[in-house]
């Protein structure tokens, strides 16, 4: 009995005649007119194509062009001024943000390493500068001595130390 009542309070969806729906396509096709699409609801439950078309109507509203927003790198301050620019002058300096932009990018990833091998080499800089070397002279040199040790015959490493 429980079932029942709750069967009776569920909201009741709108009841598509499907014979009705599918003898239109049927007679559209015959004729060669085009067939509208059957529309369902998120539930996968048929709906009225009326419901659906005016729900798309509000997003068919342009969206302006990227340059017309002031570029991210600029301060808000100056937000205003960037609306009343004339839209000429706009999208020149969106495309030169973009030139930025895309010209520091592959520099980020240099510097990121920069930083790094400074971080790693900082606490030795006093013996590699008093062996009269720079940074990256040094850091080969052990890269070398390392790779000399690793994978050569004992011979030759004995000779590496004398």
């Amino acid at each position: 009995m429980d079932e029942q009542i709750e069967r009776d309070e569920a909201p009741q969806a709108e009841v598509v005649d499907r014979r009705a729906m599918l003898e239109q396509g049927l007679e559209a096709a015959e004729k060669g007119e085009p067939i509208e699409p059957v529309v369902r609801d998120p539930k996968g439950r048929f709906t009225s194509q009326k419901a659906e078309q005016t729900a798309e109507e509000p997003q068919q509203e342009e969206e302006p062009p990227v340059w017309r927003r002031p570029p991210a790198s600029w301060k808000k301050d100056y937000h205003e001024i960037w609306a009343k620019a004339d839209p000429k002058m706009q999208e020149y300096a969106w495309q030169r943000e973009e030139q930025m932009r895309a010209g520091v990018e592959p520099l980020l990833s240099k510097a990121q390493f920069a930083d790094a091998m400074q971080e790693a080499i900082s606490p030795y800089m006093t013996t590699i500068q008093g062996l009269g070397l720079t940074p990256d002279k040094a850091v080969a040199a052990l890269m070398e001595a390392d790779h000399k040790l690793r994978n050569s015959d004992p011979q030759t490493k004995l000779q590496y130390f004398q």
